[in-house]
C-alpha cells in the first residue's frame, strides 16, 4: 500500500511540473514598442495604430510617439 502511494505521489508531481511548464511557457510576455510617426501637417495626436498579430491597438501622442505591445509572430 506504501508504495502505491510513493508511485501515485511521484506521478502527480510530474504532472504538477509538467502542467506549470506548459502554461509558463503560453504566458510569454512581449515587449513594448515605441515608434513616432512623422507628418508633415500638424495634427498628429490621435492616430490609431493597430498590431494585427495580436489585435492591441494604441494612439499617437502630440509628438505622433506611441507605445503598443508586440511579440514576436513565429
Amino acid at each position: 500500500m506504501k508504495l502505491l502511494r510513493v508511485k501515485i505521489n511521484r506521478i502527480l508531481s510530474i504532472v504538477l511540473f509538467l502542467m506549470c511548464q506548459i502554461s509558463f511557457g503560453q504566458t510569454s510576455t512581449g515587449k513594448l514598442l515605441h515608434g513616432k510617426i512623422r507628418v508633415d501637417s500638424a495634427y498628429i495626436s490621435g492616430i490609431n495604430i493597430l498590431n494585427l498579430v495580436n489585435e492591441k491597438t494604441a494612439a499617437t501622442n502630440s509628438d505622433g510617439e506611441f507605445f503598443i505591445l508586440a511579440k514576436a509572430n513565429y
